[in-house]
Formats: C-alpha cells, sequence, structure tokens
C-alpha cells in the first residue's frame, strides 16, 4: 500500500524511473530499509503502544535515523529518493484501519499534499488497497457527493497504464463534480475503483465501501483500533456512477454495512438512480 501511494507521487516526475516495477525492485534490493519504514508504520499507528503519549517523538527519531541510513548507504539517486519518499508517505498517513482484525482491504486516511494538488488541495483524501484493485475517494468538502467508478481494465498492460494516472483522474473528477455542485450545498466528491482483468467487481466493490466506511464510522468499537491523527470526523456520502457497476443491491449492501458499523443516517450513506 505505501509503495502503490509512492508511485503515485512520482510517476509524473519519470514515469519510467519510477514505473511500479521499478520501486518494487528497489524495495527488494534494500529491504531493511523498506522493513525498518513498514514498522515504523506499523508502531505509529499501533493502538496498543505502551506509551502513547511518547509515540509521535519515537516515530520521529526513528524516522530521521532511518533517512540518515539511506542517505548513507544508498549509492542510486532515484532509490535514495524513492526510500526517503516512502518515509514520506508514511508521515503523510492521519488514520488506517491496517489494526481492524475483521477488515476487508487496507484503508488510509492522507494529508492531501501528499499527492499532487494542481488546481487546490482537496478536503480530504482517501485510499484503498485489496486483493485486485486499489481505489481513491477524494471530497472537495467534508460534507460533499458524487459518484463511485470502477474502473475494469482488460490486460496487464492496461492496468499498468491506469495506475499511473489514478489519483491524477481521480483528482481531475472530484473537482469536475465540485464545480457542477457550486449550487447547492454539498461539495463535490469522487471515487474510482481499479481492477485488474481478473478481478472480481463484487469483492472490490465490497472492500473499498466497507474499508471507507471503517476509515469513517463514528463506532466505538472501530475508531478504538484505529489511531486517529486527524483529529475530525469524518461524513461519507456516496453514489453510483454512470458506469453501471454499483447495481441497487450493492446499493442495498453497502447501506446495510453501513448500519452494521455504526454509521449516523446510514441509509442516506449512498444514494440510488432508482
Amino acid at each position: 500500500g505505501l509503495l502503490c501511494l509512492l508511485h503515485q507521487t512520482l510517476v509524473s516526475d519519470n514515469p519510467f524511473e519510477f514505473a511500479k516495477d521499478h520501486l518494487v525492485r528497489m524495495a527488494t534490493q534494500y529491504s531493511e530499509h523498506a522493513v525498518a519504514i513498514v514498522d515504523l508504520f506499523l508502531t505509529r499507528f499501533d493502538p496498543d503502544h505502551p506509551n502513547p503519549g511518547g509515540r509521535e517523538a519515537e516515530c520521529a527519531a526513528r524516522a530521521a535515523g532511518i533517512a540518515l541510513a539511506i542517505d548513507e548507504e544508498v549509492a542510486e539517486p532515484e532509490y535514495r529518493r524513492a526510500l526517503l519518499g516512502l518515509i514520506g508517505v508514511v508521515k503523510a498517513v492521519l488514520r488506517t484501519n491496517v489494526y481492524v482484525e475483521d477488515r476487508f482491504a487496507l484503508g488510509l486516511k492522507l494529508n492531501p499534499t501528499l499527492l499532487p494538488c494542481p488546481d487546490g488541495v482537496p478536503n480530504t483524501v482517501l485510499f484503498v488497497l485489496g486483493g485486485g484493485f486499489t481505489g481513491f475517494h477524494i471530497r472537495w468538502r467534508n460534507l460533499a457527493r458524487g459518484g463511485v467508478r470502477v474502473l475494469r481494465t482488460c490486460s496487464e498492460e492496461e492496468h499498468m497504464l491506469e495506475t499511473a494516472v489514478h489519483y491524477r483522474n481521480t483528482y481531475a473528477a472530484a473537482q469536475s463534480q465540485q464545480l457542477r455542485n457550486k449550487d447547492v450545498p454539498e461539495g463535490g466528491s469522487k471515487g474510482v475503483i481499479l481492477l485488474t482483468h481478473m478481478s472480481s467487481v463484487e469483492r472490490s466493490v465490497k472492500a473499498y465501501a466497507r474499508t471507507l466506511i471503517d476509515l469513517c464510522t463514528p463506532d466505538p468499537r472501530l475508531k478504538t483500533r484505529m489511531v486517529d491523527l486527524a483529529g475530525k470526523d469524518e461524513l461519507l456520502y456516496l453514489g453510483p456512477d454512470d458506469d453501471g457497476f454499483i447495481t441497487p443491491s450493492f446499493i442495498d449492501w453497502i447501506v446495510q454495512c453501513g448500519e452494521r458499523c455504526g454509521i449516523p443516517q446510514a441509509r442516506a450513506l449512498i444514494t440510488s438512480k432508482r
């Protein structure tokens, strides 16, 4: 998940040098540093940390030590930049469901400035990584509504190309929805789920929706398993896109999932075009 986000931050600078497979090779070659960064992430969001009050200071010191080791031990400038960028990704995470035991996928709430914001900084950026899919959800206001689009690729090559522009296209679609919503109280948002050609639409949509709910619910059963560095409650409102993948049965399931996970007014969680 951290590598997926790193790829989104770097790919526009050099799509070949920072291709996904190159970043995986970097993490393999410098696995000691990569593992240290993952451990840093897990420590920062450990709800059972023995010293919660000193967690941020501990993690800041560890991050500085890892960065120093990378500067001294990584010869290739592009790999050095990528590994230091991976530390930046960890620092930009504000909330995660990584310690939620029955999670469907990994969810991360991000500082929106981690990723390119050419036309303004959105209110909220959520990222989801599941089996065979990735997803972004971007809101321009805390109270915002927009469709969820499912993009199923037809080949590995198409998936690679779409992955490189996944965040950029979601950002543009959310901004466009914000402009269309200028005369209504709700701001604009957009979700885009990117599937491999082998992925199940049903499993991916349900995992994506449940993970957004994990990140946004006020239910203490889930919130106690998440260290919240954002410090504010989330308001989640979704809708189907025009691609036809979000069917009425999915909408019913998402509402029921929201009710089970303690979302207030869960019946307003997602609208229908029925």
